[in-house]
């Protein structure tokens, strides 16, 4: 009979740690305790000797007690870290290091959730250093952006949906907030931060790319900042920032060079 249990430490974003077991009792391994979990289910790991991706899936049922649906929906579990074990449940000793990864996002299945955890590997396809575009790539009121960026205060009057609600207060033109940020400070959307698709000035409506965890509702407040469309025109003329501008605005378009006008 075999006595090996699989074990999975995460470490969330946000530093708070969970460990789980698939064994039927809880293990306390190199000093961490892992509880058992019997909702919580990992596919099989497959890995090859090669530097190659491989990724697992990994589904349960929600636990009020450790895992919350509101963390989830909130997004604090996107981008765990996970670190899986195989270990001897009768002598409590770690055998071997099965997998380490990062969780993707956390979909929400009625009572259950469902992500997949992407290998190491993975960090290995993910370019390293500046992109060479026309248009810039920081953002607005980041350490390279430089550009000094304050948040207009925001109260929700009116709601149309999880993506698109409405503040009479809002005083911008058309536009102002495209591109931008809500940071949410009270409702049960507090502590996250959306990005604005689109502010229309007729109608104070603010319109999100995606939809918040919870229902938006009347009286909500929330911080609502400019956005930038990284051009250099808008760096120029809006901000007066041109000199932090970090796109190559003097690239020859696909036509110039096409056309054998490059020299």
């Amino acid at each position: 009979m075999t006595t090996n249990a699989q074990c999975w430490k995460v470490t969330r974003t946000d530093s708070v740690e969970f460990a789980f077991t698939d064994h039927d009792e809880n293990l306390t391994i190199g000093g961490t305790t892992y509880l058992s979990a019997i909702g919580f289910v990992p596919s099989a790991i497959e890995r090859n000797t090669e530097l190659q991706t491989a990724n697992q899936s990994v589904k349960g049922i929600i636990d009020d007690d450790n895992i919350k649906v509101e963390d989830m929906r909130s997004g604090k579990w996107d981008g765990a870290r996970i670190e899986i074990i195989e270990a001897d449940w009768k002598t409590e000793t770690e055998l071997r290091d099965l997998m380490t990864g990062f969780l993707g996002e956390v979909d929400i299945q009625g009572e259950q959730y469902l992500s997949v955890l992407h290998s190491i590997e993975s960090e290995l396809a993910k370019p390293i250093g500046r992109t060479v575009q026309l248009r810039c790539d920081a953002d607005l009121g980041d350490s390279r952006c430089k550009y000094v960026l304050t948040s207009d205060p925001l109260t929700v009057t009116a709601v149309n949906s999880n993506l698109s609600f409405v503040d009479i207060g809002l005083s911008a033109t058309d536009g102002y907030y495209n591109s931008g940020r809500v940071e949410w400070l009270s409702g049960n959307n507090a502590g996250t931060v959306f990005d604005v698709k689109r502010y229309v000035e007729l109608g104070d409506t603010v319109e999100l790319y995606e939809p918040t965890p919870f229902p938006i509702e009347v009286g909500d407040t929330a911080n609502i900042y400019q956005g930038c469309d990284k051009t250099i025109e808008t760096c120029r003329d809006t901000f007066s920032n041109a000199a932090n501008f970090k796109g190559f605005p003097n690239l020859p378009g696909v036509r110039a060079i096409l056309g054998g006008t490059v020299k």
